[in-house]
């Protein structure tokens, strides 16, 4: 994910409309953001105990925001919600691309739109984060396998790694014309 929002900060220095700059920007913070919470924020890599105050409030007593007790039981619908619009997204692409591309922004828009190859980890990476949430995993019915949000986890940074390593290469090859 630090690996993602550097690539989305490449590509925010590499794009010309200032609309696509903002969007790579607020895809670079939201990905560093993203894998800094992943790994408590350092927490993990330098195995600094958690202040009492923040342990209480966090259901792994970790130093993020996502295991706060308010937000830990709908981070998994949220991130399955990303998951599902990336999957929308990719799906859409070839119906966008069959229309007019007369406007700049129309023509962003389609370079935003990730590839198909890509569903192969956004897909199971959603179906298996939302069966978490809705209770359909091996605690509940055995229908999963254990590991499963960290399965998921892994599913779409990989996703979102090579989406961004796609951007960042289609931006250079335009950028080289």
């Amino acid at each position: 994910l630090l690996s993602s929002a550097y690539l989305f900060f490449c590509c925010s220095r590499i794009v010309r409309p200032l609309f696509l700059k903002m969007i790579y920007r607020v895809f670079s913070v939201l990905s560093f953001v993203v894998g800094m919470e992943e790994m408590s924020w350092g927490q993990i890599l330098f195995r600094w105990t958690t202040p009492e105050p923040v342990s209480l409030l966090n259901a792994q007593g970790e130093t993020n925001l996502h295991n706060i007790q308010l937000i830990h039981g709908h981070a998994d619908l949220a991130y399955g919600a990303i998951l599902l619009l990336m999957i929308i997204a990719s799906l859409s692409s070839r119906m966008f691309a069959g229309l007019s591309r007369e406007s700049l922004f129309f023509e962003s828009v389609l370079q935003l739109l990730p590839s198909r190859f890509l569903l192969v980890y956004f897909l199971p990476a959603c179906v298996l984060i939302l069966c978490l949430y809705f209770d359909v995993h091996e605690y509940a019915n055995g229908f999963i396998i254990k590991g499963e949000e960290e399965l998921a986890e892994l599913l779409g940074a990989v996703g979102l790694f090579a989406y961004s390593i796609s951007q960042v290469s289609l931006f250079w090859r335009l950028s080289r014309r």
